[in-house]
């Protein structure tokens, strides 16, 4: 294995000066087969327009030699805060599959959650009724990483297999992150996920200079969640990463199906349950999110010990789980509350009141612009959510309509009345979530509403126009990474 140089010279007008020079032998000195990370004092450039050039070499002889590529990954600048500026840290943890109702801080009757319960709904605002625009992980994540719905035209358009995208939809690229958002900002970006639906080739790495996909390899299914794993990933990062602003997304599959929690897990929470399937299935989840919650202990003192703990932590999920209401399992295949339903909860000493509870319908689509405001930060150059922050602040803020799709059907949120939306047909389920909040009693065509189907129809089709929404594209084999399929397949989204 030949061994391989880099370089980075600093070229001004003047002339050019090579700040940075290393050897590495991977054949000699198997330790080296790895990244390495490395510091360059740029302070004698301040105030002068200076290009930076990364060069790699190798220096192979022998034609026969093994193959070996040397690349740069993620050059930054950073640049030092004025004196008595601070810029605010922040985690971003999504529990996929979380549904709000299953937590004891949203009312759950099992112990499932006395770490979010006390450490973070006691110690932060809680938003009781938040809604995901969809009932499944790719677009519910889009939404919630740029404000922007994730309506399907916009995942996955007609050109994209045409144009080299992932034939799985990914972020349009004219949407940017939260975390190019905070990039462009200065700060250190890194996400820990756990693959599936939120891979690299979906575009969630992008803005990220740090992206690790925990796969629970080599037995993709046995187990599917890898939280202790992906949260001590987050918490060795950000302690190495001390000395700037940072961002951390954490995505974890810890509750998703198959449920599957340690042992001990399902008898803490659950000793009785029904021998149907709805039963055994939402007894094992709960099981799930006690463990999850277990872990969360762990990685909070982390942070506290890291002196992180007054990093603004936001909890949340990207949709639900349904055991049997409406006679349906999983998720994916409906907008019903159960789906669309999910937690949110922020954390930040001296920035969010501790103990609040909003009851304002909200959306994760209002997570980005919110998040930036509470850093300090400008808002998103485009955002179609809201900022939160004068409803925590003030509390005066109007409800306004929250939509949520899947292929041929639309939801609307709003007025305590839930829409259910044939897209082609315009026909309509309607509840008032206030009385019936198990949406059992449709009351289209029984009463007058405060606004018909189809005025709900014409403002989703204005943000998400019709004529580019289709089916999401089949997926043909060798299409995307054998093992982010086997993934996939496990999660229940493949046959």
């Amino acid at each position: 294995m030949p061994a391989v140089g880099f370089t980075v010279t600093a070229v001004t007008d003047a002339r050019e000066t090579v700040l940075f020079r290393k050897r590495l032998d991977p054949g000699a000195h198997p330790e080296q087969r790895r990244w390495s990370d490395h510091a360059i004092d740029l302070a004698p450039y301040a105030g002068q327009r200076v290009r930076l050039r990364f060069e790699s070499t190798l220096e192979a002889k022998d034609p026969a030699a093994p193959f070996v590529f040397p690349v740069w990954s993620d050059p930054t600048v950073v640049v030092p805060m004025e004196p008595g500026q601070r810029r605010g840290n922040l985690i971003l943890v999504s529990v996929d599959t979380l549904r709000a109702d299953h937590l004891g801080c949203y009312g759950y009757r099992r112990p499932t959650s006395p770490t979010i319960d006390t450490a973070l709904a006691a110690r932060g605002t809680l938003f009781e009724k938040v809604f995901a625009t969809s009932p499944w992980t790719f677009p519910s994540h889009a939404a919630m990483l740029t404000g922007l719905y994730s309506c399907t035209g916009r995942l996955f358009g007609t050109n994209g297999a045409a144009s080299g995208a992932s034939p799985l939809g990914e972020l349009p690229a004219d949407a940017a992150t939260l975390a190019e958002m905070l990039r462009a900002r200065g700060y250190a970006t890194a996400a820990f996920t756990e693959d599936g639906w939120i891979s690299s080739e979906m575009g969630f790495a992008r803005g990220f200079g740090t992206y690790v996909e925990n796969r629970a390899f080599p037995r993709f299914s046995e187990p599917l969640g890898q939280v202790e794993q992906t949260l001590d990933h987050a918490l060795r990062w950000i302690r190495r990463n001390a000395e700037s602003p940072w961002f951390v997304f954490v995505h974890t599959y810890q509750v998703h199906n198959p449920y599957t929690p340690p042992p001990g897990y399902l008898e803490r929470v659950a000793p009785e349950y029904g021998d149907d399937r709805a039963s055994a299935d939402a007894a094992a989840y709960d099981g799930e999110i006690r463990y999850t919650d277990d872990v969360l202990v762990r990685f909070l003192a982390g942070l506290d010990a890291a002196g992180a703990g007054d990093a603004l932590l936001a909890l949340t999920s990207d949709h639900g789980e349904q055991f049997n209401e409406h006679g349906l399992y999983m998720h994916g295949n409906s907008l019903y509350e159960e789906l669309l339903h999910v937690p949110l909860i922020l954390r930040a000493p001296g920035l969010v009141p501790s103990g609040k509870r909003i009851s304002t319908d909200v959306g994760l689509l209002d997570l980005v612009p919110t998040l930036l405001e509470l850093l300090g930060l400008p808002p998103p150059a485009r955002a179609e959510g809201r900022s939160l922050v004068p409803l925590i602040q003030r509390g005066d803020e109007k409800a306004v309509p929250l939509f949520a799709d899947l292929v041929g059907t639309v939801a609307v949120r709003h007025l305590g009345f839930k829409w259910i939306i044939d897209e082609k047909s315009g026909a309509a389920q309607v509840f008032e979530l206030a009385t019936d909040p198990h949406e059992m009693k449709n009351l289209d065509g029984a009463r007058p509403l405060p606004v018909d189907a189809a005025r709900w129809l014409r403002d989703f089709h204005a943000l998400c126009p019709p004529a580019a929404q289709g089916q999401p594209p089949a997926l043909p084999n060798g299409a995307i990474d054998p093992a982010v399929r086997e993934k996939l397949r496990a999660l229940g989204y493949l046959d």
